[in-house]
């Protein structure tokens, strides 16, 4: 009995660790990102996270908005984003460097990778 306590203490905290995980992976630092998210052309926000509790919008500026996405708002893709300034976990703008393409959205997998520190002020 003691072994089945034991047992669902640490898969307690194992979940609580990683629900932490997830829900602070959202605040990113300044530096070069990949990203998947879903495109919403009319409004040029990127949904990272979209289907979670802690979705994050990030607003997309640069020449690369104009022809990277396909009008509507249906389609994720994987891009490269510039971000300069610390964008907390409520949402933020970064600089779109590429579309990489069309991608798979999984929401228990990590949406973003940084790349680099460049582009930090």
């Amino acid at each position: 009995m003691a072994a089945k306590i034991r047992f669902f203490s640490l898969t307690l905290i194992l979940l609580n660790l990683f629900s932490f995980k997830l829900a602070s992976a959202f605040e990113l630092e300044c530096g070069v990102y990949e990203i998947i998210g879903r495109y919403d052309s009319e409004n040029q926000i990127l949904w990272v996270y979209e289907s979670t509790n802690a979705r994050m919008p990030l607003s997309l500026f640069g020449k690369a908005t104009l022809t990277g996405f396909l009008p509507g708002s249906t389609n994720h893709y994987r891009v490269k984003v510039a971000v300069n300034k610390k964008i907390p976990n409520r949402g933020g703008s970064a600089k779109l460097l590429e579309v990489i393409g069309i991608a798979q959205y999984h929401p228990k997998e990590l949406q973003f990778k940084k790349l680099s520190a460049a582009h930090c002020r």
